[in-house]
């Protein structure tokens, strides 16, 4: 079994402190990290270029990195047994912005060629994951992981943010392909006090330690707010053999009810 912890430290030098007890306290072998006080300077440290998502190797003997990659808001690693990922989308970035890093996070996840772990604070609230409603950046997430077929690992409805004044929600998610994901045991939100305003997440991953990658067959699907319709209906028309040989306005008409038959499938698939 391996033994993650995820968790938001809130840039606070306690809350990053008391992380090191509760790793040997807990014998984490990972760690997933949002919003780290400061990076530590050691092979077994990884984070993305902002300093706002971070992973940590605990114990070598049950995680050894093989390859690693990151962007703005995250970072992975390649281990025998499956990718981590750890994510950090900012509130205090517009909804355009949150859709350009979630699209260069989908694209990461999609070259992966094997089972995937992504946790972290995403900052977007959705039933499907316990919060009270679905904001917009919620149905943008629960978008992309249907599209990535990751399946969500979160249990009941219990907070993972406590901020002053009482204000509650999940923004912490965990997110899985399924192969991996039904291996996942005792995902739990912990209640003890760790300096941050975020509580932690743990939870066992079944796999066997050096174990080769369960390889995963993705199911893709279409992202409707990337595409040029336009583009695609000219596409269509223009390689239609019938049309060029016999351009009248009937087969002209036919054409494009065809055309927009097809394209009504595609977007609805």
């Amino acid at each position: 079994m391996i033994r993650v912890l995820q968790g938001n430290l809130s840039r606070c030098i306690l809350a990053q402190h008391l992380l090191r007890q509760r790793i040997f306290d807990g014998k984490v072998d990972i760690c997933i990290i949002s919003e780290q006080h400061s990076n530590f300077q050691d092979g077994l440290w990884f984070a993305d270029e902002t300093g706002t998502a971070a992973l940590s190797i605990a114990n070598t003997k049950n995680i050894t990195a093989i390859n690693s990659g990151s962007g703005a808001g995250f970072v992975w690693i390649e281990t025998p047994t499956a990718y981590f990922m750890s994510v950090y989308l900012s509130p205090n970035e517009g909804i355009s912005v949150f859709r350009q890093k979630l699209a260069t996070i989908e694209d990461a996840i999609g070259k992966f060629n094997g089972g995937v772990i992504v946790a972290g604070d995403f900052n977007a609230k959705s039933a499907e994951w316990g919060a009270a409603f679905s904001d917009t950046r919620g149905n943008e997430v629960a978008d992309a992981a249907a599209r990535l077929d990751l399946i969500v690992l979160n249990t009941g409805n219990t907070t993972t943010f406590r901020g002053p004044g009482y204000q509650e929600s999940v923004i912490d998610i965990t997110l899985a392909t399924p192969r991996i994901g039904n291996t996942i045991e005792s995902w739990t939100v912990s209640e003890e006090y760790n300096g941050s305003d975020h509580q932690y997440v743990t939870f066992s991953v079944g796999l066997v330690p050096g174990s080769a990658p369960q390889c995963t067959l993705y199911k893709r699907k279409w992202n409707a707010s990337k595409l040029d319709v336009d583009a695609l209906r000219t596409s269509f028309i223009r390689s239609i053999p019938t049309l060029q040989r016999n351009p009248s306005p009937s087969t002209h008409k036919e054409t494009e009810e065809i055309v927009t038959r097809t394209m009504n499938i595609i977007l609805d698939s």
